[in-house]
């Protein structure tokens, strides 16, 4: 299994308030959702009304198809007329399943 992470930053240049801000990034993490299937989240500068950042998780059996995923979702997500990508981190983690053994799971 692998997992693959993605801290996107972008500026959105004509958001007077959050409120501006926050229907830009709703319209972003809810294309993105429904598109992909991936798990999406505003991580960062919550607060700053011209600066987002949004985390992107997905989960794949390939390294290789995690990171097109998170290539793609870079690509749909920059396409946003409404805000620049100044920043772009990715992260590709491999976990075995020894590392699944040690957590604790609660029963339902």
């Amino acid at each position: 299994m692998v997992v693959g992470s993605l801290r996107l930053v972008f500026l959105i240049p004509h958001a007077g308030s959050l409120k501006d801000k926050r229907a830009v990034v709703r319209k972003m993490i809810d294309r993105t959702r429904a598109r992909f299937n991936a798990s999406v989240a505003e991580v960062g500068d919550l607060d700053v009304h011209r600066r987002a950042v949004i985390g992107v998780s997905v989960v794949s059996n390939e390294a290789k198809h995690a990171t097109s995923m998170l290539t793609n979702i870079t690509s749909t997500m920059e396409a946003s007329t409404d805000a620049q990508l100044v920043s772009r981190r990715v992260s590709i983690q491999p976990v075995n399943e020894h590392d699944l053994t040690n957590l604790h799971t609660t029963p339902r």
